[in-house]
């Protein structure tokens, strides 16, 4: 690392303090593009709760669709596509309707084992 220096964490790279290659380097395209990549996994990240970032999945930056118990990239096309699709739709609706009846009666409990 650099003493005194600077980090982005988009890029994950290091850099001294000279403001023109600090600058130099949040202009440049490759930069740009992955902080625009950011923008749209952060945005989607909040509309769909089931979402989370899974570094495990195989994929670099890959997602994990914690209701379907599935991984995907980080293509936003193939994340939206997922939470769109008729499978999906129905395993949230399902969810839903168990977290509200497990708020409504204290006594429900999952049973693992029944899947």
């Amino acid at each position: 690392g650099y003493k005194n220096g600077y980090w982005c964490a988009i890029c994950k790279i290091a850099f001294g303090n000279d403001e023109n290659t600090i600058i130099q380097h949040f202009k440049s395209k490759k930069h740009v593009k992955k902080e625009a990549r950011q923008q749209m996994l952060l945005k989607l990240n909040e509309e769909y709760d089931c979402l989370e970032h899974d570094p495990e999945s195989g994929y670099k930056n890959g997602y994990w669709c914690a209701i379907c118990k599935i991984a995907f990239g980080n293509d936003e096309n193939t994340i939206i596509q997922h939470f769109k699709s008729k499978k999906h739709v129905k395993k949230e609706a399902r969810q839903q309707m168990l977290l509200k009846l497990n708020e409504e009666y204290d006594c429900l409990e999952h049973d693992p084992e029944s899947g």
